[in-house]
């Protein structure tokens, strides 16, 4: 009896160091979401709808910028050894980032948006995973076509929800933005 109380105990987290499972990083700030949950934006995204319309290398000033929901986020250019990589500016820190996630508050960081990774967090649902006998696992296996299929859905629905307030922008020599379709 003691091992499964073990078991148990290790699987949820009991009287380990570190937050409860879904706290997040601390007691006093849990994240509001995690990284692989969230619809992402990715620079290299822009970067590569850029050359494939212009057929040239990237310029080193980013002649495009991002608008979500009125939120205006700009790229920059960031020198490599093939060339130049783009990178947007995060609209809350400034910081350089190769991914922004849509959060409750925009498009914002990891950081800013206080996201965390699946990996990090020590979950409840994972106790009932590791606990389950195979023969329950695979009772549970024609469950996980059905509840894939409602997770695609949705996925399907909150990207369509994200591209349709997304717009590219190009920069004009007075700076006024022209729709880049």
């Amino acid at each position: 009896m003691s091992e499964i109380m073990t078991l148990l105990r290790e699987a949820i987290g009991a009287g380990r160091r570190g937050p409860l499972p879904g706290q997040g990083r601390g007691p006093g700030e849990p994240w509001e979401g995690l990284v692989e949950e969230t619809p992402q934006v990715w620079a290299v995204w822009l970067a590569e709808y850029w050359r494939s319309k212009t057929r040239r290398p990237l310029p080193e000033v980013p002649p495009i910028w991002l608008t979500y929901a009125g939120q205006e986020v700009r790229l920059v250019g960031v020198e490599r050894r093939f060339g130049y990589e783009w990178m947007f500016l995060c609209p809350r820190c400034g910081g350089m980032r190769r991914v922004l996630f849509l959060t409750r508050r925009g498009l914002l960081c990891r950081r800013c948006g206080r996201l965390g990774y699946l990996s990090q967090a020590r979950r409840k649902e994972r106790a009932l995973e590791l606990g389950l006998p195979l023969w329950g696992r695979r009772m549970l296996g024609g469950l996980s076509k059905a509840l894939a299929q409602d997770l695609a859905q949705d996925v399907r629905k909150e990207l369509e929800d994200l591209f349709a307030k997304l717009s590219v922008e190009v920069k004009d020599e007075e700076d006024q933005g022209a729709r880049l379709g």
